[in-house]
């Protein structure tokens, strides 16, 4: 799905710049293409997402000689994971109750759904289904800029927080800035 979205982002991007060059060279102003930027905290190959997506599509140039720059930070923050079964939404909840009382307690959990009415329908049974006392956030595309924007600030200052999103939250910075708060 992710790369679905690239793809189709890459390609309205050429279709702009198609546009911006025709509209530049029709009103005699010379051409400047735009600059391409491209943000993610878990793409495990960057060359080759920049090579895919963000190549220009009318130069004839390797990837020896592309015209993208690669930056990256150093040094890595790692991730504790845990997967298992689960049949629903109780054992979800059972799973995150079992968590919250372990020896080391996770305090914060980032919960990814395919969509925003999944987020919605997940966070409320939370709400109502943990027998601890914990701020349940919901993060996604549609949720207005601002409300984003304090979601993330709230989901940073709680102590002990679940965030139901949608993988919208890993683009950009978004998810860099919340684990680093976390």
């Amino acid at each position: 799905m992710a790369r679905r979205a690239a793809t189709i982002c890459a390609a309205s991007l050429r279709r702009i710049e198609y546009i911006r060059t025709y509209y530049q060279q029709s009103s005699g102003q010379p051409a400047v293409l735009l600059q391409r930027v491209a943000l993610s905290a878990t793409v495990d190959d960057p060359a080759g997402v920049a090579q895919r997506y963000l190549q220009d599509d009318t130069s004839d140039q390797s990837a020896d000689t592309a015209e993208y720059e690669i930056v990256s930070v150093p040094g890595r923050r790692e991730l504790e994971a845990e997967l298992g079964d689960m049949a629903g939404l109780h054992d979800l909840a059972m799973h995150i109750t079992r968590r919250a009382g372990a020896p080391l307690a996770v305090r914060k959990a980032l919960l990814f759904c395919n969509t925003r009415g999944e987020v919605e329908q997940t966070a409320a049974f939370l709400r109502g289904h943990l027998p601890f006392d914990v701020s349940v956030f919901v993060h996604y595309s549609n949720l207005d800029a601002k409300l984003r924007r304090e979601v993330e600030s709230d989901f940073a200052a709680a102590s002990v927080a679940i965030c139901v999103c949608t993988s919208t939250l890993n683009w950009a910075s978004t998810l860099v800035r919340l684990m680093t708060w976390c």
